[in-house]
């Protein structure tokens, strides 16, 4: 029922539209609660295939020389 209840928020245009984890716990929080969502939010934004190509990525390249 969890696995459920997150995917299909992380999913949906609505809520959080594949935002992570940063959003997606807030958005849960202020309707459902269980024990250790926020490691729950952020496993399934670590292993959602859109998050991970759509990300910002921290890091610079580097210049020509």
């Amino acid at each position: 029922m969890r696995a459920r209840i997150l995917r299909q928020t992380h999913e949906s245009a609505s809520f959080t539209a594949h935002a992570g984890p940063e959003k997606l716990h807030p958005a849960l929080a202020s309707r459902i609660y269980w024990s250790r969502m926020g490691f729950d939010t952020t496993r399934l934004c670590a292993s959602c295939d859109v998050c991970q190509e759509t990300k910002d990525r921290n890091f610079t390249e580097f210049g020509l020389l």
